[in-house]
């Protein structure tokens, strides 16, 4: 039961170290929804 502990300390680390690329990341993620949402439905019509 050991195992687990040293796979997830490095995610948790890597999320106190780079809040900055999580956040860019969670941005773009917004970003691309938001784009697909406005750009699909607007380009249905024409095809």
């Amino acid at each position: 039961m050991a195992a687990p502990i040293p796979e997830v300390a490095p995610v948790t680390m890597a999320h106190c170290f780079v809040p900055e690329f999580e956040l860019e990341l969670e941005l773009a993620a917004v970003l691309a929804i938001v784009l697909f949402f406005i750009f699909i439905p607007a380009g249905l019509p024409r095809i």
